[in-house]
């Protein structure tokens, strides 16, 4: 049973970006698995009350978390009168609660560490192959960039997830290594697949968590890795991004110039409706709305309503229309549901980080398996900057996957995969041992 739920975990992490019919199948499945352990756990515990066990440290935290997300959006719903689109977005939001299924399933029946570190790697892999394929054409003698990547999604989390996966497949190197010393060649590849995927999408907002992603990485390793290690890591952090900025065929170099000239006109009065432009009047709407409802917000559906009283007065340009969120998390929630539903959103990025926080000292696999965790979760709070990335059901259903499957290695508190002996064996140590 535990092998074929790590099957299914790595055919979620792999295909997610590239083939969703599968993702679909093995997500459904475990979700099956789920709720059907949990209800025969009910009905036996009901039966049995003196076999009930104490949920692990952090596991409580976790899904108290989640549900007052939804209980928070619940409530918005019930006092405000947003009809279908509220009903709709209430609807996702309530995937949320499949965490409490997902990680009672993984930590009983245990998903395997490989699970984690071959899915990741796969799934950037994967990503990159598919990004070249799509955005990339071979004409006049070079390369050339001439559409944007999107995998089966769309490209803000087609890019958004690609640059998480080949980010976490570094926290693999130890996992890797153990297999042969050469293995560690297959998550650096995943980080430059991931990386490339994440370029060829375009999808700038994805690029701000890079740095906080790399100092994790680096906090985290610090210790582990010798001098020299330090300097070539250091060396290639410095080179690389330069790279990419200056070499034209990526595009880095010109969607950063937009960007900024975007944003420029924009504060300068100039209401040009370029792709910042646009998020910026968006969230100049949100925040407005945020005002008018502090607290609690004007209801799942209010950014929305207030948008078109906008639109309708003739104080926002009518192509915003189109937009049913701000592209912004934080603005989003603040608009819908004040600070009431602003704190929740906080529980749901913080409570994880703090549960994988604790484990950075741990054995080295755990470690490992709670770097990769937090480096999930700085990344969804950095895409939410610029996405509203919980008004998309792929973006939940995710993030909520991830942390189960992440949660269930670091709460495990036993030594994993390949890593048998008591000696605590660092990352330098891992991948310079002998064949």
């Amino acid at each position: 049973m535990s092998r074929t739920l790590s099957v299914l975990v790595v055919a979620c992490f792999a295909t997610v970006l590239v083939v969703r019919p599968v993702t679909n199948f093995a997500f459904g499945a475990l979700l099956i698995a789920g709720v059907i352990f949990l209800l025969t756990q009910g009905v036996f515990l009901l039966r049995n009350p003196a076999q009930r066990t104490p949920l692990r440290a952090g596991e409580g935290q976790l899904y108290l978390a989640f549900a007052a997300f939804v209980v928070v959006a619940c409530l918005s719903y019930l006092l405000s009168e947003d009809g279908e689109l509220g009903f709709d977005k209430l609807s996702r939001y309530a995937r949320f609660l499949l965490i409490c299924p997902l990680l009672m399933l993984f930590l009983r029946v245990r998903v395997e560490p490989w699970a984690l570190w071959i899915g990741v790697t796969l799934g950037a892999l994967l990503a990159g192959v598919v990004a070249v394929q799509e955005a990339v054409i071979f004409e006049g003698g070079r390369f050339e960039v001439y559409t944007r990547a999107e995998g089966e999604s769309y490209a803000i989390l087609f890019g958004d997830l690609a640059l998480a996966w080949g980010v976490m497949s570094l926290a693999g190197l130890r996992w890797f290594s153990r297999l042969h010393p050469l293995a560690v060649i297959i998550p650096l590849l995943a980080a430059v697949a991931g990386l490339t995927a994440s370029i060829l999408s375009g999808t700038r907002g994805g690029w701000i968590a890079l740095p906080l992603m790399v100092f994790l990485l680096f906090y985290g390793y610090w210790g582990e890795l010798s001098r020299r290690l330090r300097l070539i890591t250091l060396a290639t952090l410095v080179l690389l991004p330069a790279a990419v900025y200056l070499v034209p065929t990526t595009g880095v170099a010109q969607r950063i110039a937009e960007a900024s000239d975007e944003v420029g006109a924009y504060l300068a009065g100039k209401r040009e409706f370029t792709s910042s432009g646009l998020r910026l009047e968006m969230w100049r709407t949100a925040w407005g709305t945020f005002a008018e409802n502090p607290l609690l917000g004007s209801g799942l559906g209010g950014y929305y309503r207030e948008l078109q009283q906008r639109i309708a007065a003739g104080d926002v340009d009518p192509s915003l229309e189109r937009f049913r969120q701000p592209h912004n998390e934080y603005l989003l929630v603040l608009s819908t549901r004040g600070v009431i539903g602003f704190a929740t959103l906080l529980a749901l990025f913080l409570v994880p980080c703090l549960i994988f926080w604790r484990r950075l000292t741990a054995d080295g696999p755990t470690k490992d398996a709670a770097i990769a965790g937090l480096l999930l979760v700085v990344g969804y709070m950095h895409f939410g900057l610029t996405e509203s990335i919980f008004d998309r059901a792929l973006f939940i259903s995710i993030f909520l996957f991830v942390v189960a499957v992440v949660a269930s290695l670091v709460l495990q508190g036993r030594p994993v995969a390949v890593v048998t002996t008591q000696k605590r064996t660092t990352l330098h140590e891992a991948l310079h041992s002998p064949v």
